[in-house]
């Protein structure tokens, strides 16, 4: 992780990326307008911008990465992929409630770690289909 200095003082990424778009537009401004900006200020604006742009395509990675396995618990029962109830509601098609029920009358496949459930993917995926379960 980059930071530029402004002031003596280190921009983290996360605030430049907070800040370059300002001080972009007001450096716009004052070149439309006529004013004269000293070049290592606009070097230290560039710079701001292009730390800000690393940053937030980093955030927008991760986020993709993580929207893609959102849900799925990492920690495995032996073989079989464990999801939480948001994951197993979008799966199923039913409410919140009905796939809790369904956990608790163990119709489904299903483990309680502490007050929420981690429920068989594969079960999910069956039942869906009208099938049962392979395990």
């Amino acid at each position: 992780m980059s930071s530029h200095f402004v002031v003596g003082r280190a921009v983290p990424p996360h605030v430049a990326a907070v800040i370059a778009p300002l001080l972009m537009r007001e450096l716009a401004r004052a070149r439309r307008v006529g004013e004269n900006v000293a070049d290592d200020v606009v070097d230290c604006i560039e710079g701001l911008e292009l730390d800000a742009d690393r940053w937030l395509n980093r955030q927008r990675q991760r986020s993709s990465e993580t929207s893609e396995t959102r849900g799925v618990d990492t920690r495995r029962f032996g073989d079989v992929e464990m999801v939480d109830v948001k994951r197993a509601v979008e799966i199923s098609g039913v409410s919140e409630q009905a796939v809790r029920g369904l956990c608790r009358r163990r119709a489904l496949h299903a483990v309680r770690a502490g007050r929420s459930w981690r429920i068989c993917l594969e079960d999910l995926e069956a039942r869906k289909e009208g099938a049962k379960c392979p395990h």
